[in-house]
């Protein structure tokens, strides 16, 4: 089921889900001229240049970019957490942030490492050429860890061939 809760700095204006859809809340607001509508809507996401999906709200003529991982953290959890990296699994696995969800760390120590929210296995992720790999789900995060060093690796190799050939 979707929840929508507003956005910090921006209550009354735009709301985010646990889904990671943004909303304009529908308001009327007083123009010189009369007052204008607006209507609520979802608003469109936007991916950056590492993969990371953003929106751009707008409060008295400011625009800013926020990526959703940041909105769900703040409104969800109250704060954006430590790392403000992003992971692919759930709105409580937000990135590799140092978030706690029931009392247990969601993220790792080792990088490409994260803890998945309703199976509670440790899944491993790597990021070649700017696309997300998915390399499995382990019961524990040192084994995650090791097939993500094997798949860094491998790659590793495979970049250096291609280079010499």
């Amino acid at each position: 089921m979707e929840v929508f809760k507003a956005v910090k700095g921006y209550q009354g204006y735009y709301e985010i889900s646990n889904l990671g859809r943004v909303r304009s809340v529908g308001r009327t607001i007083k123009k010189i001229y009369g007052y204008w509508y607006i209507k609520e809507r979802i608003l469109k996401q936007n991916t950056g240049k590492y993969g990371f999906k953003y929106v751009v709200l707008s409060k008295n003529n400011l625009k800013k970019k926020y990526s959703i991982h940041t909105l769900i953290a703040e409104s969800f959890f109250g704060s954006a957490g430590v790392g403000g990296s992003a992971g692919r699994t759930e709105m409580a696995e937000v990135g590799q942030s140092k978030k706690i969800y029931n009392g247990k760390p969601m993220s790792s120590k080792y990088k490409g490492v994260s803890r998945h929210t309703t199976s509670k296995k440790w899944c491993a992720y790597i990021r070649i050429n700017g696309k997300l790999k998915y390399l499995g789900s382990f019961n524990d995060e040192k084994s995650a860890y090791k097939k993500y060093q094997n798949e860094l690796k491998a790659y590793k190799i495979k970049k250096s061939i291609q280079k010499e050939s």
